[in-house]
């Protein structure tokens, strides 16, 4: 039988303000709140541990005027990693948000240790890892950030994220809008398998712009892409000339309400090239 490595790493979340102060909190908040962090965890652990495994459990406590509990990563994989770095990496990925104000970085130079230097539109730099740097990126992060960060929508002043090492980040009612999207509001979401046909394709990586053909439902569409490794093959110059070629993949649609009008986002979740 063979061995597997196992660890665990700890994330505290402690509310403040509204019936947080009061140690309750409402059960679908905390739900929705939950599913978000789980998703979160889940594409970061897909990016920075790749084939490991992870089982997700809360621990409840209590700290005076305020709604706090704990949660608690399993980790599963052939070989334990040099230091753990799910909740480090979950952190920056919210201190990175933070950062860039709710725009898009001005400037971005790489640096060592698979790091990168980012501007932002205030001027200010940032030193920062370029696997936060994709998970960021990801349209499946900023969904999951929404749901996790949705206490903040229903009268939850702070929000406080900590680890036994690392530094607090705090994400307070002022700035829930850079995770909140208060102008809109989901229907409904499914997951389908296609076969697809891309249209424009963007050789650097990036996860926006991406177009493609349902050779099924014959339509066209943009999406995002939320495949990292996918991401990453191709910005490294794995794949030649995509344009035209056909891929297998989970399509992630989204039906949502927008300012009162229907809209429709689809995600590509991952997608496998057809030789």
């Amino acid at each position: 039988m063979s061995q597997h490595a196992t660890w665990r790493e700890e994330m505290v979340i402690n509310l403040t303000g509204g019936m947080a102060d009061e140690h309750e909190i409402d059960a679908g908040v905390l739900c929705e709140s939950l599913t978000g962090l789980t998703k979160l965890a889940e594409k970061t652990r897909a990016s920075i541990y790749r084939d490991a495994k992870i089982s997700i459990k809360i621990k409840g406590g209590f700290k005076e005027g305020s709604f706090d509990y704990s949660i608690v990563f399993d980790m599963f994989a052939a070989v334990a990693p040099v230091a753990p770095q799910l909740v480090k990496t979950i952190k920056e990925v919210i201190e990175f948000r933070k950062f860039l104000n709710g725009g898009e970085p001005v400037k971005t130079e790489p640096e060592a240790n698979n790091s990168s230097r980012v501007e932002n539109n205030s001027g200010a730099t940032m030193v920062v890892q370029n696997s936060t740097i994709i998970i960021n990126n990801s349209p499946l992060t900023t969904k999951a950030l929404q749901k996790f960060f949705s206490p903040l929508g229903s009268g939850i002043n702070a929000f406080e994220v900590s680890d036994s090492e690392e530094k607090n980040v705090t994400v307070g009612s002022q700035e829930k809008n850079l995770f909140l999207d208060t102008t809109s509001k989901e229907v409904d979401s499914n997951d389908s398998e296609r076969i697809l046909e891309i249209l424009t394709a963007q050789m650097d990586g990036k996860p926006n712009g991406w177009r493609f053909y349902d050779v099924e439902e014959e339509i066209e569409f943009s999406a995002g892409v939320a495949d990292s490794s996918f991401l990453m093959a191709v910005n490294s110059g794995k794949y030649g000339i995509l344009r035209g070629s056909h891929v297998s993949a989970t399509v992630r649609t989204n039906r949502m309400i927008v300012d009162g009008r229907r809209r429709t986002e689809r995600t590509i979740i991952s997608l496998i090239p057809i030789e």
